[in-house]
């Protein structure tokens, strides 16, 4: 088998895991995205996207869900009422901080099975991965 095919295999591999949250906890892109809100407010479904670095559609699901469950507001824009302001609640941050243990116990597990050295690396080379995939998927749509 070629490397190449062998690094395709991983990729469907890694792609397919599915991290289940415990009970009333976050799902994984519920938890970025919540992540992102704690950094600052939103201005757009599209800016929270551009950040998450995936498509609006994606976004706008998980924010109606989180939005429903009290995890964040969405209201009119103060400076510009064509825009809308998406912020986390007290609910929300609540929400992740109880998510964060079980993502750092997640974290540290990982990071003590393969060594601090070889996680360094291994982010490292997945960003890598991450950067060629776009690339590939910029070119190849031009």
């Amino acid at each position: 088998m070629s490397q190449a095919d062998r690094l395709l295999d991983v990729l469907v591999q890694l792609k397919r895991v599915r991290l289940q949250p415990p009970d009333g906890q976050l799902a994984p892109g519920e938890y970025v995205l919540l992540r992102q809100l704690e950094e600052g407010p939103a201005k757009s479904c599209r800016e929270l996207s551009r950040r998450l670095g995936v498509k609006p559609a994606a976004v706008s699901g998980l924010l109606s869900r989180l939005e429903q469950r009290g995890y964040l507001t969405r209201g009119e824009s103060r400076c510009d009422r064509r825009r809308i302001d998406i912020a986390l609640t007290e609910a929300g941050r609540t929400a992740l901080r109880k998510t964060a243990d079980s993502v750092g116990r997640l974290s540290a597990f990982l990071t003590a099975q393969l060594g601090e050295e070889d996680a360094g690396q291994f982010i490292t080379l997945a960003n890598r991965v991450l950067e060629g995939i776009h690339r590939f998927q910029a070119e190849r749509n031009q």
